[in-house]
């Protein structure tokens, strides 16, 4: 079993209808390194493409039975893998740790918007 393939499988069965785009974007993820796994998935019966009925150039994904089974899998090996990892922490260290990483994780957003804002080319800029 591929773990990495879980959230992907997460992504598409919490938002139906979504493209290889949109998934690449959500999970931080090359197009490439999407549409690789993604082939590979569709050979195992975890996901198939379908064109949009309302807009034939845009190529769905949708998760099939096998995908589901998948998925339940995935989610039972990661919270067992969650109980190991928390094993001897009280519930308020748990909570405390989820309000440090929920802080950290605004902190580095913060500064992916300043590295967007620094990586955009201004008239004068001659580099």
């Amino acid at each position: 079993m591929n773990l990495a393939y879980t959230p992907i499988l997460m992504h598409i069965n919490c938002h139906p209808d979504c493209t290889q785009a949109e998934i690449a974007n959500a999970l931080h993820l090359t197009p490439a390194a999407l549409t690789l796994a993604t082939k590979k998935m569709e050979k195992l019966d975890l996901l198939r493409k379908k064109t949009d009925e309302k807009n034939m150039r845009r190529k769905i994904l949708v998760i099939t039975e096998n995908g589901i089974k998948y998925l339940e899998m995935g989610r039972k090996i990661f919270d067992e893998i969650d109980c190991i990892m928390f094993s001897g922490f009280s519930e308020e260290e748990i909570t405390q740790l989820n309000d440090f990483l929920g802080r950290i994780t605004l902190n580095l957003e913060k500064q992916d918007e300043i590295s967007k804002l620094n990586s955009k080319k201004v008239p004068w800029d001659f580099q």
